[in-house]
């Protein structure tokens, strides 16, 4: 025959587990979501760092083919 103490030990001890178990759950949804937000931003900031290297590749075209046009010019 099971005592009321013993009774009471295994039902804290469940609770105990289940707890846990759940913290480890939310533990782990929250390191994800953090994770994903991390991965997030570097998408954002990878899509908006060729900006700059775009622009300056076209300012550099256009100062090559002002140059260029500015020869012809002076051919003429």
């Amino acid at each position: 025959m099971m005592g009321s103490r013993q009774k009471r030990s295994r039902t804290t001890k469940a609770k105990v587990n289940i707890s846990s178990s759940l913290s480890n759950v939310n533990f782990w949804n929250a390191y994800m979501e953090g994770k994903m937000a991390i991965y997030e931003r570097q998408l954002v900031r990878e899509n908006f760092s060729i900006y700059p290297t775009v622009l300056t590749l076209c300012k550099g075209l256009q100062i090559l083919f002002e140059v260029w046009l500015l020869s012809l010019l002076h051919l003429i």
